[in-house]
């Protein structure tokens, strides 16, 4: 099956409300163990579940209950003592069940791997202060490298909101200086 025909199946199935409330419990309750696995066993770090168990203050059993993916009770302390132990960033949100479809089409044991800290480019670069469009630019770039076939125009329309959101942020900021001179704003 494409990916083309996956979203499709899918879209169709969600149409069902029940059948919604089962694909994000299913996707939440496998992606999280998965993505632990993944990054517990990534090249640079390749622990072992009693080395993760030491870095997040947990038991050894503990890490082989949250990698399984019938487990699906996760609290948001024991995310994030994960997201310490990795040391990287925890981000639980809501989202729109397309957001959530073009991810699990598209998800490959790469975009599982997060990077610590340490390993992002964004913070490497030394009093250089970098614009949110360009970070956005530089993760949609990577991930036109490892998924060449997917389809990116989410991240195009995000691209281009953030550019836009900067710009009306530059003309209330003129308007905002203009005013406290009583000037009138360039446009």
């Amino acid at each position: 099956m494409t990916i083309s025909q996956e979203r499709e199946d899918i879209r169709k199935r969600l149409q069902d409300k029940r059948h919604r409330e089962g694909f994000v419990s299913a996707t939440v309750n496998q992606t999280i163990p998965f993505q632990i696995r993944a990054m517990r066993l990534a090249k640079k770090r390749n622990w072992t579940q009693e080395e993760l168990a030491d870095r997040a203050g947990m038991k050894q059993e503990r890490i082989s209950t949250c990698e399984n993916p019938n487990y699906g009770n996760f609290s948001l302390r024991t995310l994030k003592q994960l997201a310490s132990a990795f040391d990287v960033a925890l981000v639980v949100r809501f989202a729109p069940f397309s957001e959530l479809v073009e991810w699990e089409t598209n998800m490959s044991s790469e975009c599982l791997e997060v990077r610590s800290f340490e390993e992002e480019d964004y913070f490497k670069e030394k009093n250089e202060k970098r614009s949110e469009v360009e970070l956005l630019k530089t993760l949609y770039s990577e991930d036109m490298a490892r998924q060449p076939d997917m389809n990116h125009g989410i991240v195009d329309l995000l691209i281009r909101k953030r550019e836009r959101e900067q710009e009306i942020r530059k003309m209330i900021l003129q308007e905002t200086t203009a005013g406290a001179n009583n000037e009138t704003p360039i446009r």
